[in-house]
């Protein structure tokens, strides 16, 4: 009897080793043997970057993917058209140990970006379109890129990811934060709306704005510039900032303050 139970002990501590094997998933250290693989795919005008991969966007004429880096980390990278959405990810329980991997997307036009995880998304020649662009992040990703022309910019951040665009020109922009993550903005929109819950900073002071409404709840500041009209509202320890010389101002005098 002390022998059978000795023999479904090990048994069960060996399934029990598996199991938390199986679920630590796969680690991978690249090689330092690289390539270059082309992928096309079909259309799309939405990406969703899912885990840790990092991109390139490449507004171009045509749409596929170019992908460099190590030989044994390439495959492991999934990216596939749902819809309008390119999907692009890691295969599941998979974590990667150094080596390279660059990933350069191409299509000649995108109108939504989505990051859910720390993957970064870099804009290598900005956006040209006559639609809206909307950037969000869901985590700790971050984007950037300039010259960037649209009809309405949308840019949100749920957690503690960071935003830089510059020479945006729009007819409306957008910014919103929910988080302790970053938005910089910088060139010209005629109506912009910043809205801050938690402690990141909006720093939009270089976007030259006529009609701005500024909000912020909690710790966060929001830097803005005004030439028509400025409303601007703060609750907590946060505070607004304005450059310009708004005609009509409607704020209370409290954590509201001018800049050069």
């Amino acid at each position: 009897m002390k022998t059978s139970l000795l023999a479904l002990f090990a048994t069960g501590l060996v399934l029990i080793l598996t199991a938390g094997s199986c679920l630590q998933g796969k680690h991978v250290t690249g090689s330092k043997n690289y390539l270059t693989k082309k992928v096309e795919v079909g259309h799309f005008n939405e990406i969703k970057l899912l885990g840790s991969a990092n991109v390139t966007y490449h507004q171009g004429s045509q749409n596929y993917i170019e992908i460099y880096g190590s030989d044994n980390i390439i495959p492991l990278l999934e990216t596939y058209v749902d819809g309008n959405t390119l999907i692009v990810k890691y295969k599941k329980n998979v974590t990667i140990w150094k080596g390279k991997l660059e990933v350069k997307v191409f299509s000649p036009e995108l109108n939504k970006l989505t990051i859910n995880g720390s993957g970064d998304i870099h804009f290598a020649n900005g956006i040209q379109t006559k639609e809206d662009i909307s950037l969000s992040i869901n985590g700790s990703g971050d984007i950037k890129g300039k010259d960037f022309k649209c009809r309405k910019m949308s840019v949100s951040i749920s957690g503690s990811g960071d935003v830089k665009l510059q020479q945006i020109e729009s007819e409306e922009c957008n910014a919103s934060i929910a988080g302790s993550g970053d938005i910089g903005l910088s060139g010209k929109t005629l109506n912009a709306k910043y809205k801050i819950a938690g402690s990141g900073d909006i720093a939009a002071g270089n976007l030259e704005s006529e009609n701005v409404s500024a909000s912020t709840t909690g710790s966060g500041s929001i830097s803005c510039y005004a030439s028509g009209k400025l409303t601007a509202r703060v609750t907590g320890s946060g505070d607004i900032a304005y450059r310009g010389n708004p005609q009509e101002i409607d704020a209370p005098r409290k954590n509201i303050r001018q800049i050069k």
